[in-house]
Formats: structure tokens, sequence, C-alpha cells
């Protein structure tokens, strides 16, 4: 595979999971639109939602933190991932 065929696997699968979010936020919308007034909405879940998000493109080997979002690792540990990913599980559990 040549390194523009590689780049472009990379972001189709970006493409997918942009599409996939979008999808999941539309969803969101119709179900915010159909509860009743006052009823409260699930804030927690969806930060939750997107803390396991970047859990998951960090195990597939891509930094997750804001200096080199995107990028693939190179099998290394990143300490700002980690911390990102840590800060995450915190918020989290704080409910």
């Amino acid at each position: 595979m040549t390194d523009v065929e590689i780049k472009l696997a990379w972001l189709e699968e970006q493409l997918e999971l942009i599409l996939a979010a979008v999808q999941d936020l539309r969803e969101e919308l119709v179900r915010k639109d159909s509860r009743p007034p006052g009823e409260p909405e699930q804030v927690q879940q969806t930060i939750g939602e997107g803390y396991a998000n970047l859990a998951r493109l960090y195990q597939e080997g891509y930094h997750i933190c804001p200096m080199h979002f995107g990028s693939q690792r190179s099998g290394e540990e990143c300490l700002f991932c980690a911390a990102l990913l840590h800060r995450g599980k915190d918020k989290g559990s704080s409910s």
C-alpha cells in the first residue's frame, strides 16, 4: 500500500466515525424533542460516550491528545493521551 492509500483509508475510517457520530446526534435530538417538558437531560451519559470513543481511538493506535490528535502512535504510550483518558475516567465516576 502506498502512503496515499494508507492516508485515504485512514480518512475513510474517520469519515465513518464522523457519520456515525452525526447519526447518534440526530437520534439524540429526536429523543430530546420527544421528551416531556421538565424532564432532565442525561448530560453525563453523553460525556461518558465521548470519552469511550476517545478511548477506543487510542486503543486503535491513534493520538487523542490536542498536540497530535488523529496521528498514529508508533506503538508507544503517550503521556498526554493517558492523562486525557485518566481525566475522563475521573469525570465519569464523579456522578
